[in-house]
């Protein structure tokens, strides 16, 4: 994407006046580097604790049709399985796994869940995108669309994990409207079980260990996590995720040194656990 013009910034500045002139250059890097369109509305920016600098945050939404643009692009996506819907039966009342073409809305009293895969080349299987219906909001703006067509919206989020999953350097940081909280307080909700809960006895500090100094030896010890666990891409990009969010910034190599005791207990009392479990 070429650079704006001072007419275009002019506009941008205008659509979205809570931004900072750091979240401005930050939007405008993303619409540079993704070739979204921010006036024609690929790329909206969502700022959470505008009142709280300590916690002020941005995430970046964009429509599903922008997320298969940018897989596309990189000549690797190679299309998407077929959305499946686990669906409670209205005459037995049994959880029921529905292909999407068979669903019909009058045999069923909810849609619990939707997963969907993505294919990239190279990949010997799809990599899998779950959405659970309790993860999303279906209140408030968009809820009559949810109300009505809940098997759609519900594909459309798995859809959006598995993109994620299977292009994490690419799509990493996009998410839709619906997979958003509307404040700062709530974690993104994400493939299918939302940000973790802090635990209410939480453990003693940590110690650092030899040879930990810097937030990126911090980091490296998670990727050794990962190899030792045998993560996928899908996992990893989780894990990555809830760290975003409990330190508020758009990338794990952002968050300040001074946080390295804080960011090493979380690795260790609440990501490891649930990567050994999933092992």
């Amino acid at each position: 994407m070429s650079k704006l013009t001072v007419e275009e910034e002019r506009l941008i500045r205008q659509k979205f006046p809570d931004l900072s002139d750091t979240e401005l250059a930050i939007l405008i890097r993303h619409s540079q580097q993704s070739g979204l369109d921010i006036l024609g509305g690929q790329l909206t920016p969502q700022v959470y604790n505008k009142d709280n600098p300590n916690k002020r945050s941005m995430r970046f939404t964009v429509p599903i049709e922008a997320m298969r643009a940018i897989a596309a692009r990189t000549t690797q996506w190679e299309g998407s399985t077929e959305t499946f819907l686990l669906c409670r039966s209205k005459k037995a009342g049994e959880l029921v796994e529905v292909p999407f073409r068979r669903y019909d809305p009058r045999d069923y009293s909810e849609v619990v869940s939707a997963t969907v895969g993505v294919y990239r080349t190279g990949f010997r299987e799809p990599r899998m995108g779950t959405a659970l219906m309790s993860n999303y909001k279906k209140s408030g703006p968009g809820s009559e669309v949810w109300s009505k067509l809940p098997e759609h919206m519900l594909g459309l989020c798995a859809e959006r994990i598995a993109l994620r999953g299977a292009f994490p350097q690419d799509l990493g940081h996009y998410y839709g409207q619906e997979e958003l909280p509307d404040d700062g307080e709530a974690g993104l909700r994400t493939a299918g079980s939302g940000a973790p809960a802090k635990p209410k006895n939480a453990p003693p500090p940590a110690i650092l260990p030899k040879g930990v100094n810097t937030i990126k030896d911090v980091l490296d010890r998670l990727d050794k996590i990962f190899l030792a666990t045998k993560a996928d891409v899908e996992t990893q990009t989780q894990a990555y995720d809830s760290i975003q969010v409990r330190f508020e910034v758009d990338d794990a190599d952002q968050i300040p040194e001074e946080k390295i005791i804080e960011l090493y207990a979380f690795i260790k009392n609440e990501l490891t656990p649930q990567l050994r479990g999933a092992a």
